[in-house]
């Protein structure tokens, strides 16, 4: 599990699942601890299932990405690729080196003409549909994949509670 220090100086934990359901998006640390806030529980999941609502598709550029804090520290520690209707969402952290960030500047995670992930600490490029290291110092590695769910409706829900074999799902129900 990675930590971040916090501006306050306190560490966060920057690892998944994310221990409570959130609606997600202002980037914003809350007060006390990592991970507390205001929480949007998704309409059709048990107690031992919850996810949290990212955002809408149609508010991704297509090709494009964008980063979240579901953790709620300051700092995005997850990101979601678009293209065209295929949605993949993965760690925010190169694995040629622990916990770097993949993007130079907020929600910059593609290349120029948005066919590839970019680490732009290391030059790596990596498959969007699969996270695969194509070309950089972590050849042949992968992204840690991170779960979500696109409904009918557009919406895309992290599920916050994964075991170690769930992937990027896409929901055939509404």
């Amino acid at each position: 599990m990675g930590s971040a220090s916090r501006s306050d100086g306190r560490r966060c934990h920057t690892a998944l699942p994310v221990p409570a359901p959130r609606q997600v998006g202002t980037g914003r640390p809350t007060s006390g601890r990592c991970g507390q806030g205001a929480l949007k529980r998704h309409p059709q999941t048990s107690d031992l299932m919850h996810k949290l609502l990212l955002g809408r598709v149609d508010a991704l550029a297509d090709p494009g990405a964008q980063g979240f804090d579901p953790t709620q520290c300051g700092h995005d520690t997850i990101f979601v690729v678009r293209r065209g209707q295929d949605v993949r969402a993965y760690r925010d952290a190169c694995p040629h080196f622990g916990d770097t960030p993949m993007a130079w500047r907020r929600h910059a995670y593609l290349n120029a003409d948005g066919t590839r992930i970019v680490c732009h600490a290391h030059g790596a490029q990596f498959d969007i549909e699969n996270g695969r290291c194509l070309l950089g110092p972590c050849l042949g590695r992968s992204l840690q994949s991170v779960p979500v769910t696109v409904r009918k409706n557009g919406e895309i829900w992290l599920d916050t509670q994964v075991d170690e074999t769930t992937t990027n799902t896409k929901e055939s129900s509404p």
